[in-house]
């Protein structure tokens, strides 16, 4: 049967309901989704080797199982292992959260193991192989994909499905890219690079592959940013005064003199919103760099003047922060402000919507809500949108569209660097804060080994009784049966366990909504002391009283999560401290996350994190919400942005023809168009 990218998994040899089932739980549902679930490492399968020849690393060994496999729990995980060996030695085949694999190691079978070798605790293992029949045809020259998985798939089931796409797809196949734009910068065709990518004979044809499926990528996604943002260049704004007058009245307002980089951030504000086309400008600065203070200014030079002004966070506690802030400094100065959350009771919302929509309030702190149906303003002037990767490009669209061509303030906290920035924010200028105000405290972080567990929950606890709050970060909600990482769940019966005399809560992003502000604020308020959290705290959570930070299962973040992570604590005066849970055994990792240690600079951690990873894990996952953009994070360097970025500008214009052009924003708008609500970074 022949296919094509719409075809459902269902059709595909092999795949029936309950492995289709399986399959969607990655995102996966058509052939088009599979053949861009990109392999996350390769195998070199080259050739079978004994063990006593084989060298740490990738290897491939034709081993018998001495004994049936045993399953056990240890530190919140479940392993399952089985003795191995062939005429020259032994090895131990070692899985983690993945019982069902004993089913498969029975005494005496003769199995082919594919994996990395590695020397930990006196012998040598292999974790988390690849397991096939002996003679298998995936033996030979060429490496063999490591997919990223869900609880009941298999690397052998990933094989053979893709193997079987990639065997019954035409070779003439849609192809996304026009032929004009894949000669001009030197790609091969979509066929040849899905052959490519997923199973290479060398290191020149993946290079190909990868080559071709970011730049794809790159152009595709700017594209769709291009098609669906709706300020132009040539729109008519409200020129505003920023009066001098005003700025000054705030400034005296103020517990603290602003640093340089605000000053200058300021200028760049207040000669925007003079202009007659509408500001659009991104504020970028580390956590704690006083964006926030920039705020009150956009909302102030515009309710000063007769307009309304309105302020977008994430999540409701964060609203509630910054309405707390706005009444603070600008009720003195005459301006009113109100909130505007789902959580308010109806007879509140009605009352906040009517004085809106009259003009009464001329600031507006909300989440969501400011954009939705109903919320009528009388004349809204300008808009600050905090963490704008929590919201997407079509909700900031909304937003914007409540109001004659508004002024724009986004804030982002996330450091990246500037070409990347590109990518999500091409049609914003720049501010960017790159110090911090006087009299905070550096951060102290310690990497702590698995063996200082105990201490280290000794001294949360400690912590915790004499008054202080502590956040417990894990990276996954709940135990995997493919990742060597603790959950949540098991961590917080850990901390329940280890400090039965201190409250705790467990937090994570599938709760609802609702129930996990409530939680935030019995934190807020002190209720909680010890917060057991998934990385949902990442953003917007200001509480002063918390000053330890520890994160578990580290190497599952990036550096810049890491520092967002950490940038929870260390929000007043009193010294924080952040921990970091080091992976057991000699793991890669660990010299990233003592580099994390080491440098509290914001900026230059993403530098580092870029160097280590590539630019696909700053434009972020399914998990965090943005466009999966997969191929990117094979990228090795951050040109292909900027040339992408040229090339789309040469298509806007016409450079290839219509006909090109249209072709490329149709297959933009087809991968990316639904997804942007979601847009986010990590």
């Amino acid at each position: 049967m022949a296919l094509d990218f719409q075809t459902s998994v269902i059709d595909i040899k092999g795949i029936g309901p309950a492995r289709a089932r399986l399959l969607r739980k990655l995102g996966i549902e058509s052939v088009s989704d599979l053949l861009r679930h990109f392999p996350r490492d390769y195998r070199d399968v080259s050739k079978v080797t004994a063990i006593a020849e084989a060298s740490l690393g990738d290897a491939v060994l034709c081993v018998q199982i001495r004994h049936n496999a045993h399953t056990f729990r240890k530190k919140g995980l479940t392993i399952t292992s089985a003795q191995a060996n062939d005429k020259t030695g032994s090895v131990t085949l070692i899985w983690y959260n993945q019982p069902y694999m004993a089913g498969n190691l029975k005494q005496g079978a003769t199995l082919l193991a594919i994996g990395r070798l590695e020397y930990r605790f006196g012998e040598l293992q292999m974790a988390n192989p690849i397991l096939e029949s002996p003679g298998s045809s995936i033996i030979g020259e060429r490496w063999l994909p490591v997919y990223p998985l869900t609880a009941g798939l298999s690397q052998r089931l990933m094989h053979h499905a893709v193997a079987a796409c990639l065997h019954d797809m035409p070779k003439d196949i849609f192809d996304t890219l026009p032929e004009e734009i894949r000669q001009e910068n030197g790609l091969c065709g979509l066929y040849e690079a899905l052959w490519g990518i997923h199973f290479p004979k060398n290191a020149e044809e993946l290079a190909q592959a990868r080559k071709r499926l970011v730049f794809e990528e790159l152009l595709l996604f700017q594209a769709a940013m291009a098609s669906v943002s709706s300020r132009e260049r040539n729109e008519r704004g409200v020129p505003l005064a920023c009066s001098n007058e005003k700025t000054e009245e705030l400034l005296g307002k103020l517990p603290y003199e602003l640093t340089n980089a605000q000053k200058k951030a300021l200028i760049e504000l207040a000669s925007d919103m003079r202009k007659p086309a509408p500001m659009n400008r991104l504020v970028q600065g580390d956590v704690g760099s006083g964006k926030t203070a920039l705020a009150l200014f956009v909302l102030l030079w515009a309710a000063s003047e007769g307009y309304q002004a309105a302020m977008m966070a994430p999540t409701d506690i964060l609203a509630r922060q910054h309405c707390r802030t706005a009444e603070r400094f600008l009720a003195p100065l005459g301006i009113k402000t109100a909130l505007l959350t789902a959580s308010q009771t109806q007879a509140e919302r009605s009352e906040t919507l009517e004085r809106i929509k009259t003009g009464e309030i001329q600031a507006v702190i909300g989440t969501h809500s400011l954009i939705s149906k109903g919320v009528e303003y009388k004349n809204l002037a300008a808009c600050v949108v905090d963490e704008q990767h929590r919201f997407g490009v079509s909700q900031r669209a909304a937003l914007l569209n409540k109001g004659v061509h508004p002024h724009v303030m986004v804030m982002s906290a996330t450091p990246i660097p500037r070409t990347l920035a590109l990518i999500l924010y091409g049609d914003l200028e720049l501010s960017l804060l790159d110090e911090m105000p006087p009299g905070r405290q550096s951060i102290k972080t310690y990497c702590v080994p698995q063996d200082k567990r105990a201490d280290m929950y000794g001294f949360i606890r400690k912590h915790a009784l004499s008054g202080g709050q502590a956040y417990v970060v894990c990276p996954l909600v709940e135990e995997s049966e493919a990742l060597e990482a603790r959950s949540v769940e098991q961590v917080y019966d850990d901390v329940a366990k280890a400090m039965p005399d201190v409250p705790a809560g467990c937090l994570h992003g599938k709760m609802p909504g609702k129930k996990k502000d409530e939680l935030l604020q019995r934190f807020e308020k002190g209720e909680i002391r010890v917060l057991v959290s998934t990385s949902v705290v990442e953003v917007g959570v200001d509480i002063r009283n918390a000053t330890l930070m520890a994160i578990e299962s580290p190497e599952r973040f990036g550096l810049a999560q890491l520092h967002q992570l950490r940038g929870r604590v260390g929000r007043g005066e009193t010294q924080s401290y952040c921990f970091v849970m080091l992976p057991e055994g000699e793991h890669a990792a660990k010299g990233r996350l003592e580099y994390f240690a080491k440098h509290l600079d914001g900026f230059e951690l993403a530098e580092e994190d870029l160097r280590l990873r590539g630019p696909g894990q700053f434009l972020g996952t399914r998990q965090t919400g943005l466009p999966d953009m997969k191929a990117v994070e094979f990228a090795g360097n951050v040109e292909n942005v900027q040339k992408t970025r040229e090339v789309l500008q040469k298509l806007l214009k016409g450079g290839y023809g219509e006909r090109a052009g249209k072709a490329v924003m149709e297959a933009a708008m087809s991968r990316y168009g639904k997804a942007f609500d979601e847009i986010a970074m990590n």
